[in-house]
């Protein structure tokens, strides 16, 4: 997906070496991240934090939060694990294990694109501030061009930031798809502290 050129190329010209993605799903994005990393640090330098609901993502939860089906836990590491990277997975709902996460290092990009309901963005948003410095990149996925006819996606949250407090910059390149009998441009959000 075009978008996602977005988030390698400001995880490299940053340089950002420690990469928490809500939402590893199959780990196809999170192995690319760290492979745009390792452009400027070698893999023992990188760290990944990924949070999912893995195998225990019900078919209530996935409907819910117009969810892709996940690898199980132990294959998503072992997908993952190829880039030789540190890998740390955190399985649950993102509500319950983000509050109790303790990092013991800075976070340097935040990629948000976990379950898509409001009240999952809202809560990974507001569970992850006490991780964001100024230099902290965050990344908001499936900013959708027809939000309102689709009510879903990150649209909840960065339509209402506060520009004085933050700098928002859409992707220059989206993506387009079918959602039942809507068509929507969907692209990545970038927010950082101003």
């Amino acid at each position: 997906m075009s978008r996602y050129n977005f988030l390698f190329d400001e995880i490299k010209q940053n340089k950002c070496k420690t990469i928490m993605e809500i939402g590893t799903c199959r780990g196809h994005s999170g192995l690319r991240m760290l492979d745009a990393a390792k452009t400027n640090y070698t893999y023992h330098a990188i760290t990944y934090y990924g949070f999912d609901l893995f195998e225990d993502l019900d078919e209530a939860t996935f409907s819910l939060e117009v969810a892709k089906r996940p690898r199980a836990e132990a294959e998503a590491l072992n997908y993952l694990q190829q880039s030789e990277c540190d890998i740390i997975l955190t399985k649950g709902f993102s509500r319950d294990t983000i509050p109790k996460f303790n990092p013991d290092r800075h976070i340097d990009f935040i990629f948000i694109d976990g379950g898509h309901s409001e009240r999952t963005v809202m809560d990974d948003w507001n569970n992850i501030q006490r991780f964001i410095t100024k230099d902290t990149i965050i990344m908001f996925d499936d900013y959708l061009s027809e939000f309102n006819k689709l009510t879903w996606g990150s649209n909840f949250i960065v339509d209402k930031l506060d520009t004085t407090k933050y700098i928002i910059t859409k992707s220059p390149e989206f993506d387009t798809f079918n959602f039942g009998n809507v068509k929507s441009d969907v692209h990545i959000m970038k927010v950082m502290l101003r």
